[in-house]
């Protein structure tokens, strides 16, 4: 929102209002100026890096690493994001996503890992017997 220096100058103080005249305040930028297209437009607003490493690091995965790298990432940049105005909050909540879902499947790779075959089958019939009994 922008005030004309001389709009304010010439508001005064008294009890008689009639005569003030209040400053404009306006929602867009001047005509002349190269911020008034929105984003969308190709303003030429820049991509927030810090997004697309999530992204990146959370389709590497890199055995759970990579997962949590890309939360952090993320996270990061939706601040960065909401300071700087820069595009990319997307690739962020994209990154975050996928990250978590790649803790989870290094929860489930390691559970297979310590786990028999024997002992995946008894759990999976105690799983299916508390489903039954739900539904």
């Amino acid at each position: 929102m922008r005030v004309a220096a001389n709009q304010l100058k010439s508001v005064t103080r008294s009890t008689d209002t009639s005569h003030v005249r209040h400053p404009t305040v306006t929602s867009e930028a001047p005509a002349s100026s190269p911020t008034r297209r929105p984003l969308w437009a190709g303003s030429g607003a820049s991509t927030n890096r810090m997004a697309t490493a999530s992204l990146v690091l959370s389709v590497l995965w890199l055995g759970g690493v990579g997962s949590m790298a890309a939360i952090v990432c993320g996270h990061w940049a939706h601040h960065q994001i909401g300071e700087r105005w820069q595009r990319g909050a997307g690739r962020a909540t994209l990154g975050i996503r996928l990250g978590w879902l790649g803790i989870m499947a290094t929860g489930v790779v390691a559970v297979l890992m310590v786990t028999t075959p024997e002992q995946l089958a008894h759990e999976l019939h105690q799983v299916e017997r508390v489903v039954r009994r739900i539904f």
